[in-house]
């Protein structure tokens, strides 16, 4: 399969569950939930954006704006319903919702290229370079 060429670009603002779902909190009680949930709403319930193409991507939040080269990435995890991203700098959250199924797909093709060391390397450019 061809690695892909198409952008992605989305906004999106990330909900509680997906938020939850993230971090890996599982509140035990309606007090617990209430007070992450009072968390999440001073801290992340923000509109966010992600631009992604074959040279790394360009998470974009309330903190400032954050650009990643595919060689940046250490880790990354898929959850039900979010991806997160991880490098040096960060983690970052992309639910699943928030993408048609194509960018999903290229997504995972990058993310699977980046953790097996396999991105072409006219793709390994600075983070400069992403359009």
């Amino acid at each position: 399969m061809p690695f892909p060429q198409d952008p992605i670009r989305i906004k999106f603002v990330l909900s509680f569950e997906d938020w939850l779902e993230a971090r890996l909190y599982r509140p035990r009680n309606e007090k617990e939930r209430q007070a992450l949930q009072a968390d999440y709403l001073q801290f992340s319930a923000e509109r966010r954006y992600f631009k992604a193409d074959i040279n790394g991507w360009i998470y974009t939040f309330s903190g400032g704006q954050a650009e990643h080269s595919w060689n940046h990435m250490m880790e990354f995890a898929k959850y039900r319903h979010t991806f997160v991203l991880m490098t040096m700098r960060g983690h970052y959250v992309l639910p699943h919702s928030a993408l048609e199924k194509n960018e999903l797909e290229r997504l995972s093709t990058w993310l699977q290229a980046a953790m097996n060391d396999s991105i072409p390397p006219e793709s390994l450019a600075d983070p400069d370079t992403i359009h």
